[in-house]
């Protein structure tokens, strides 16, 4: 439960709640750790957990404070001190990497994106089944 607490204030980190909803509003978390359980493998799971574990001591030391009661300005300063390494290839930045990629990701696939912000239609133009088909084509 604490680590899903985390994940969640990580993507909302990631894309905070201002005039649309936020990550955590969208359970873009839920998104990412069902894409972690579902779609990776043993060894990726283990590097997302021990990535999550480095982020979160990398939090303290950078924030002074756990990710969980930094302020927002305390989190955005964690952000964007592993944007800058983020070439590097420690844990915490593979975490970073991989957390960010999957919080977009379900994001733009979330009913909100879909349905408020870029609306999806399966079919370009209503199916009419009933309409005579004309012979002079």
């Amino acid at each position: 439960a604490s680590q899903e607490n985390l994940l969640s204030e990580i993507a909302e980190a990631i894309i905070p709640k201002t005039s649309s909803p936020g990550a955590k509003d969208v359970y873009a978390h839920q998104f990412v750790m069902k894409m972690m359980d579902d779609c990776a493998t043993k060894e990726e799971q283990e590097d997302f957990v021990k990535g999550l574990d480095a982020f979160a001591d990398f939090a303290s030391k950078t924030a002074g404070t756990g990710f969980m009661k930094a302020t927002p300005v305390q989190r955005a300063s964690v952000l964007e001190a592993i944007e800058k390494t983020k070439s590097d290839n420690s844990d915490v930045s593979k975490f970073y990497k991989r957390m960010k990629a999957l919080t977009v990701r379900g994001y733009t696939s979330s009913q909100y994106f879909l349905t408020q912000v870029q609306v999806y239609n399966i079919i370009p133009g209503p199916f009419k089944g009933c309409v005579p088909v004309s012979t002079n084509v």
